[in-house]
Formats: C-alpha cells, sequence, structure tokens
C-alpha cells in the first residue's frame, strides 16, 4: 500500500507540475524552477512529486540504515516547507539546497553499488 500511495503522489506531483508549468510559467516565460522560486504557493501543485521523494528516502534510510537517505527525511520537507512559508531567507534556503544536492548524489551513487536482489526485495509489488 505505502508504494502505490508513494507512486499517486509522484503521479499527482508530476501533473501538478505540468499544470503548473503550462498555467503559470509559460505564459510568463520562465521555466518552472523560476517560478516555483517566485510563487511559493506553486508548491502546493509540485509538493506531491517531493512528498513521494521523501518518503523513498525514509523507507530507504529505515530499511538500509543510510544515514544520508534518514538526513534527507528532514532535509526536504525543511527546505520545502520554510520556502512555502516564507519563514527562510535566500542564504538559509541556499545552505539546505546545497545539502541536499550533496547528500542525494551519495545517496544516488550508493543506490548504484547496491546489490539488484537487496534492492527490488518484493517483487509484487511492480505487478
Amino acid at each position: 500500500p505505502i508504494n502505490r500511495f508513494l507512486q499517486a503522489l509522484w503521479v499527482v506531483g508530476v501533473l501538478g507540475s505540468i499544470g503548473t508549468y503550462l498555467a503559470g510559467a509559460q505564459p510568463l516565460d520562465e521555466s518552472l524552477v523560476q517560478y516555483v522560486l517566485e510563487h511559493p504557493a506553486a508548491l502546493w501543485f509540485v509538493g506531491p512529486t517531493f512528498a513521494a521523494l521523501t518518503g523513498l528516502v525514509f523507507k530507504e534510510g529505515l530499511c538500509y540504515g543510510k544515514l544520508e537517505a534518514g538526513i534527507l527525511t528532514f532535509v526536504i520537507p525543511g527546505l520545502l516547507l520554510g520556502h512555502l512559508s516564507g519563514l527562510m531567507d535566500n542564504g538559509t534556503k541556499s545552505g539546505l539546497l546545497v545539502v541536499w544536492m550533496a547528500l542525494f548524489t551519495i545517496f544516488a551513487a550508493r543506490k548504484f553499488q547496491q546489490p539488484i536482489k537487496d534492492d527490488i526485495g518484493d517483487k509484487s509489488v511492480f505487478m
């Protein structure tokens, strides 16, 4: 059930991102990233993608004891909520974004080294 929920969040976030781009960013001749940066409320539409990503790193942190995944579980929502609420200054947001990218790079690199049989686990969730 959790896998299906994360997949649903991902789909909703992708559709929200497409809609936000078409309705908000494209008419202003901006990229989606720039639009979300300038219009924090747009996170309500693209945010489910990041909720799915947070769920994924949370699972990886619990199942495989990956420290970077555990830290990302707090960094991702912290940065997004700070931006959405307007309570975080740009310097703090930039710092958290650097931490996010560094930890996600480590996370991805370690994922490639993980044995496939351990990573796939219960194949029934893919059917």
